[in-house]
């Protein structure tokens, strides 16, 4: 989970969509609580590209972009808890979910 969180502060929006899934992820495992989701989803769309230029009211270049993307992640992550990796959500075994 860290190399997300990691990979979200980087450059670029790909890592973005990485982060999104493993924190949905997460969630939907019960290793974050649930009331966590609505922030994650917040998150993805806030740090898309057209929401980021018109949040600034000017023009950015890509780089300026990954710059004001990886503020607004570091800032909504501050308080994120760490993942409760021993309480899977019952009906999982912690890696699938069973059927």
């Amino acid at each position: 989970m860290l190399s997300l969180l990691a990979a979200a502060a980087t450059a670029g929006h790909a890592p973005i969509h990485w982060l999104d899934l493993g924190l949905t992820r997460g969630i939907d495992l019960g290793f974050f609580p649930e009331n966590l989701r609505s922030t994650v989803d917040e998150l993805f769309v806030e740090t898309q590209p057209a929401h980021l230029q018109k949040g600034s009211q000017a023009k950015l270049a890509a780089e300026e972009r990954d710059a004001v993307r990886a503020k607004i992640v570091r800032e909504k992550l501050a308080d994120f808890p760490t993942p409760d990796v021993d309480k899977p959500r019952a009906g999982t075994n912690g890696d699938e979910e069973t059927v």
